[in-house]
């Protein structure tokens, strides 16, 4: 299955409320997924999970964002992400640092 329709089986599946299927496409869309791809389907299928993934795959990799990466996430997102970059730079942890402002 390509990752947009893993996607749309874990839509279905948390509009359903069939958590085992919902962790499973998650894991499978995940793994076929870039961070950026995991980005726009999170909030194009309103799944946290993803989005966030995404953007943490993005904060703790080497490279910095790209031009058209940064035009694909848009000015707020891209501005979180330089946030969270400087704060991981700083040694403070991830799960102290939280999405603001972000969806």
């Amino acid at each position: 299955m390509a990752p947009l329709d893993w996607f749309a089986v874990v839509a279905v599946a948390s509009k359903l409320g069939i958590k085992p299927l919902k962790d499973a496409a998650l894991a499978k869309a995940q793994k076929s997924c870039s961070a950026l791809e995991l980005v726009e389907y999170g909030r194009k299928f309103d799944i946290f999970e993803c989005f966030s993934s995404g953007i943490r795959m993005l904060c703790m990799r080497d490279d910095p964002l790209t031009l058209e990466e940064g035009d694909s996430l848009g000015l707020a997102t891209v501005i979180e992400i330089a946030r969270a970059r400087e704060l991981l730079a700083k040694g403070i942890s991830w799960n102290q640092i939280g999405l603001k402002n972000l969806r």
